[in-house]
């Protein structure tokens, strides 16, 4: 297939899933080699073309090929071409990466020796050989997605589709995988990547089709898209997230275009062809309104400011196609082929794949010889038949381990002896104090979200109050009920306890609700896989509770009365049992196992594997199996302590005692050893980290930026 030849084709796909419409008819092309962007916010339909183009769904109306061939009609065809890499790490977190890859490998057909240099080559292309023999779950979650990238690369896929790669990932690690994908690009791979992220979008895409209700409503480069709103943008940032509809309805009929609000940010945007005139007249009415302003002038449009417009009526509705892309002439589609038959795709429609590819030799046949396919189909089979049995032999050992036991029966952990309790000293030992803000209550919880903000509840008042952790500026949500534990996912922050239900989920910008789950009482503790975005939650009756990125149920166990800590990851749930000591581990779908024998556990978190701060002040590192825990590092840091935490791309661990008002900062490389401690005037209640600083919420209703 030659430059300039779409490589992806599709018209007019629908798709339903009973009364809800996920495509209505979409229409799309992408030429070999560029990087095409799809840009939509959740449900809007991303998801669901993807799932088409990858043959894992069908559509109701409509067809699509790759790489000439059809997607419905032929999609043994299509599977050898594409690679796909969705939102979630589909890795087997208890294979090392390069048995992750080699196993991928197998199924592509490769033979043993081909899939190990494979698997090689792409371990070194991702940075990944110095960690490539360590099982997956002790990766970092940004390790983790490239691994997952590179089973998506093993087979030298013409097309990689990216189902929003970066979701969750901190801003470094997104970086990192763009530059991943701008290599690809170069050596004139073809990208069809669907993100949430309008900077994203901007930096890799060469052509961007904007997705809104299962229609493409518009589609170009970045700048065309930008150049549909006019030369300038008036930009009005509020004060107050409450003013923001009123400053929208303010500025109806100045400009050459409808105004925007945008609730998260706190901000109003209007496209004009006039700036000064406009400037100066929405001035003049702000300033008769008396409404609080933080910012008003003009700029450039951004890709931000066409998405809004956009997906919110501004420039053409969704119904009404404006900017969609036209059908395919006619002769643009090959004809379809007879029923029953699998033609192969076009002539020229498929250039052979690099010498060396391990799929077939340069020049061969497409689709290759009934010989190879016979090895290929017994390759394919037999690397299955490997997978079933690994599979079966892991059932067979949890059931051999856990059947003889009662539901909580203890299984045993191996330990090994504690290293040198570590001198605590008194004052403050490698820490220094930054800024102090008081919240004017005792906190029940507290965590950071992405954007650099702390958020913490304060039951008394039945409110959560948002800080900005760069100016310790806050901005107090009033919830109403006793709001208590909270977590921060990658969109939203989870509340346990507040008026608005037993759990409920705050959006991040304006702090109004976006979901609520009615949970049979209210959480003590909540924790948030990075992985997935899912979360779990913990109650006083040792109810745990794993609910997806929306609030779903997915899967409830009860356990001990009595449990203290929650974390969850890599496929599992993890809480702490002070008494009888143990730790309780959970599946993300059910069923559960006590592990006992080692000191009384306080609070547990995930960083490479399992950490527990425990009651006799010992902070301890377990290796998981399936039927025991192996303690690998342990090190004594207090008399005792009550809470552990861990941050991704910290090398650091951080514990809390309320008995020695003390922060400790742990190193958690090779073997612990404690690094710093700062003295509080008041207990600690809960630690979160923002950029090189951590802060604390004491029991008086301060927060206490610590510096490292």
């Amino acid at each position: 297939m030659n430059g300039g030849e779409p490589v992806i084709l599709v018209e007019g796909v629908r798709k339903a899933f009973g009364s809800t419409l996920a495509l209505q008819g979409v229409d799309l092309s992408v030429e070999t080699g560029t990087v095409q962007a799809l840009l939509g916010r959740n449900g809007a339909g991303k998801s669901t073309l993807v799932r088409i183009l990858s043959t894992l769904l069908e559509p109701d109306a409509g067809r699509a090929w790759v790489g000439g061939a059809d997607v419905t009609r032929e999609p043994r065809w299509v599977r050898p071409l594409i690679g796909l890499a969705g939102q979630a790490a589909a890795v087997d977190p208890m294979l090392t990466a390069r048995e992750n890859l080699e196993l991928v490998g197998r199924l592509y057909g490769l033979g043993r020796r081909e899939a190990r240099g494979r698997a090689g080559e792409v371990l070194e292309r991702l940075s990944l050989s110095a960690a490539a023999d360590r099982r997956v779950f002790s990766y970092s979650g940004g390790m983790r997605r490239r691994v997952d990238l590179g089973a998506s690369l093993v087979g030298r896929p013409l097309v990689l589709i990216m189902d929003e790669p970066t979701t969750g990932l901190d801003p470094a690690t997104r970086r990192e995988l763009w530059g991943l994908v701008e290599e690809l690009a170069r050596e004139g791979s073809t990208v069809l990547l669907t993100t949430q992220y309008l900077e994203e979008a901007d930096y890799l895409a060469n052509q961007i089709a904007v997705i809104e209700h299962g229609r493409i409503v518009a589609a170009g480069t970045s700048n065309e898209l930008k150049d549909r709103l006019g030369q300038d943008l008036l930009e009005v940032r509020l004060h107050n997230g409450v003013d923001v509809e009123r400053v929208r309805q303010l500025l109806v009929g100045l400009g050459s275009g409808a105004p925007v609000a945008d609730m998260r940010w706190q901000k109003v945007t209007l496209p004009t062809d006039d700036p000064v005139s406009t400037l100066l007249s929405a001035g003049g009415r702000i300033e008769q309104s008396e409404i609080v302003v933080e910012d008003l002038g003009w700029r450039r449009p951004t890709l931000d400011d066409v998405f809004l417009t956009l997906t919110s009526g501004g420039a053409g509705s969704p119904g009404d196609g404006a900017g969609a892309l036209p059908a395919p002439t006619a002769g643009a589609l090959p004809p379809p082929p007879p029923t029953g038959a699998l033609p192969p795709p076009p002539a020229g429609a498929l250039p052979p794949p690099p010498a060396g590819s391990g799929h077939y030799a340069a020049g061969a046949a497409w689709p290759p010889p009934p010989r190879r396919r016979r090895r290929l189909l017994a390759s394919l089979v037999a690397a299955v038949a490997v997978v079933v049995a690994g599979l079966a032999v892991v059932l067979v050992l949890e059931s051999h381990t856990s059947a003889p036991q009662p539901r909580h029966a203890a299984a045993p952990v191996r330990r090994a002896p504690a290293a040198a309790p570590a001198p605590t000293g008194a004052g403050s030992q490698g820490i220094t104090k930054g800024l102090t803000v008081a919240l004017g209550s005792a906190p029940g919880g507290l965590t950071a979200d992405a954007n650099g903000n702390l958020w913490a509840t304060l039951p008394a008042r039945g409110a959560v109050v948002r800080v900005n952790a760069a100016t310790g500026r806050t901005q107090t949500f009033q919830l109403g009920g006793a709001p208590t534990a909270l977590a921060a996912a990658f969109d939203r922050i989870w509340v346990a306890g507040s008026a608005l239900a037993p759990l409920a989920s705050l959006n991040l910008g304006t702090g109004q609700a976006l979901s609520t789950t009615q949970l049979t009482s209210t959480p003590t503790a909540i924790a948030v896989n990075s992985d997935d975005h899912s979360a779990c939650t913990l109650d006083s009756s040792g109810t745990v509770t794993h609910i997806d990125s929306t609030g779903t149920v997915l899967a409830t166990a009860h356990l001990s009365p009595g449990l203290t800590g929650v974390a969850c990851g890599e496929g599992w749930i993890w809480a702490a049992q002070p008494s009888p000591p143990a730790l309780v581990r959970m599946g993300a779908y059910g069923g559960s196992k006590v592990f006992n024998g080692g000191p009384s556990p306080a609070a547990v978190t995930l960083d490479g594997g399992v950490w527990s701060a425990n009651r006799d002040g010992t902070v301890t590192a377990f290796d998981p199996q399936l039927s025991s825990l192996r303690v690998t590092r342990e090190v004594k840091v207090a008399p005792e302590l009550d809470g552990i935490y861990a941050a991704e791309n910290d090398p650091s661990l951080w514990a809390i005692s309320k008995q020695t008002n003390t922060v400790y900062e742990i190193s958690a490389a090779g073997q612990p050893s404690l690094t710093g401690t700062f003295v509080l005037n008041s207990p600690p209640v809960a630690l979160a980290r923002v950029g090189q600083a951590v802060w604390v919420a004491t029991e008086n209703g301060n927060l206490t930026q610590l510096r490292y």
